[in-house]
């Protein structure tokens, strides 16, 4: 659950304000072995910066609580059970470009950079960075995607938890489940997912908007024919005393 709440009068419009509260409540099944819930809010300000994106400002604050760890869980995971609350202090670029030449091309750019502490002692710098690049060809016939993203916590103090780490699904892989790919503890029974530190993911898509029909008569307006995760990585040397590599490939889907 997530309300998000926008006022342009506070700050004359420019920054503008925002605050954003959210609850998450998720129970154990393949990928926890735990039951969890999240409870935040996020005030935040953006700054315009005219047609090519915006800046931004937030503090985010969250109190996590794990609870009723099942028979088999990972003792990486049994140390994180409790309540913990973080706060983060940070920032975010996204920055847009618009090319000619004849194609339609759209290529965005976004960064962000944050600093965070835990009611558990661990301090760490979160980063990320995505860049989604779109060129339409032969008039729009044709539409080629690419996408990139990459993502990292780096421990300054302390160790990170669960609730810490990055786990990643089908937003970022087609394909997989939430936390269906990434580093397990494969001595516990289940092999629960323990998140990564690091991440890195591609992903193509080749779309025929106006196959079968021409730009009036289509059959399959928007239809992607050809979707494709490239591939994925994700790593965590967090408790685990050695580095776990997954390689990741999420087949095509039509």
């Amino acid at each position: 659950m997530s309300f998000t709440y926008e006022n342009l009068a506070i700050t004359g419009g420019n920054p503008r304000f925002g605050l954003r509260v959210f609850r998450t409540d998720r129970r154990g099944r393949s990928v926890y072995t735990f039951d969890s819930t999240v409870t935040g809010l996020m005030p935040r300000l953006t700054w315009a910066l005219g047609e090519r994106g915006q800046a931004s400002v937030y503090v985010l604050y969250s109190v996590g609580e794990i609870t009723n760890a099942a028979l088999g869980t990972s003792p990486l995971i049994l140390a994180d059970v409790g309540r913990q609350r973080s706060t983060t202090v940070g920032g975010e670029l996204d920055l847009r470009f618009r090319g000619g030449d004849g194609l339609r091309k759209d290529t965005r750019l976004g960064l962000e950079l944050g600093y965070g502490s835990t009611s558990r002692d661990h301090e760490f710098l979160r980063y990320a960075a995505r860049l989604a690049a779109l060129h339409a060809l032969q008039d729009g016939t044709v539409v080629l995607r690419c996408q990139f993203r990459l993502g990292g916590i780096k421990t300054v103090k302390g160790r990170s938890a669960i609730g810490d780490r990055f786990m990643l699904g089908d937003a970022s892989l087609r394909g997989f489940a939430f936390g269906g790919f990434g580093p397990r503890d494969l001595g516990a029974t289940r092999q629960p997912a323990l998140g990564g530190n690091q991440y890195a993911v591609m992903r193509l898509d080749t779309q025929f908007p106006h196959a079968f029909g021409g730009r009036r008569r289509a059959l399959f307006r928007g239809c992607s024919w050809m979707r494709a995760a490239c591939g994925g990585l994700m790593m965590s040397s967090a408790q685990l005393g050695r580095l776990m590599i997954v390689p990741a490939c999420a087949p095509p889907l039509a």
